[in-house]
């Protein structure tokens, strides 16, 4: 008989975690790309065309790709955590009373 030892706490702490983490890291995004579109328009460290350019470049390609990356990552965690529960429940189902 084959045994699967499988901590479901720990699967579920580590998906909490992540959730969090995620939405850290989502709320230190929206800092970063807010700060950009201050920099050539509100707080002048850097003007011109280079740096509006750069500025919007930045909104536009890699904000996003920053931001999905972090709804992926809260994704995983609630999988996580998902998973761990079913995994509980399966078990509670295979056991025999006593």
């Amino acid at each position: 008989m084959n045994i699967i030892n499988c901590d479901t706490t720990a699967m579920k702490e580590a998906g909490q975690n992540l959730a969090k983490i995620s939405d850290e890291y989502l709320e230190l995004i929206q800092s970063f790309s807010e700060r950009f579109r201050k920099i050539s328009s509100v707080t002048g460290e850097w003007t011109g065309e280079g740096a509006e350019l750069f500025c919007k470049s930045i909104q536009n390609e890699d904000i996003e790709k920053l931001k999905n990356f972090g709804f992926r990552m809260k994704q995983y965690g609630n999988i996580l955590i998902q998973n761990g529960l079913m995994l509980e429940e399966t078990i509670m189902k295979g056991k025999l009373d006593e």
